[in-house]
């Protein structure tokens, strides 16, 4: 954590996005069955995310960065995110395409109508419409 997000002497934690981003981060690992702190510090580091480091005297925050190892947490983080939208996109499109397939199924019937919810098509089938209209010109004609 950076050392504004350090409490001291009733002055409020501060947290930049980046404290924001390792404590989501950190909240992920730790969802996780049997997880430990030290696991998760770990992990933590190995994302690169952990970057700042206290002095051995105690007194000061000295902040260590590792270039290449944030560049691959921002572009995880960013992957994760356009992962998210694109599965979300993935499920309308298939929804929409349900939704045209049942249209074009219903054109293609004369007796069908789509409801208006996008719900199921009428079920009258074609067979059924050609069999019901040769059974009506049967019928025995009346003089």
């Amino acid at each position: 954590m950076s050392p504004e997000a350090r409490a001291s002497e009733g002055r409020p934690r501060e947290f930049s996005p980046r404290d924001m981003r390792v404590l989501r981060r950190a909240k992920e690992i730790l969802s996780g069955e049997d997880v430990t702190y030290e696991r998760a510090r770990r992990d933590l580091s190995a994302e690169g995310l952990l970057s700042y480091v206290v002095d051995g005297d105690g007194g000061g925050v000295q902040e260590v960065r590792d270039q290449a190892a944030e560049q691959a947490a921002w572009i995880e983080f960013i992957r994760g995110i356009v992962q998210e939208e694109i599965a979300t996109l993935r499920d309308l499109s298939a929804n929409l395409v349900r939704r045209i397939d049942g249209l074009e199924r219903s054109l293609d019937r004369p007796n069908a109508s789509p409801t208006p919810s996008g719900g199921p098509i009428s079920t009258t089938s074609a067979a059924a419409v050609d069999s019901e209209a040769e059974r009506r010109r049967n019928w025995p004609r009346f003089r």
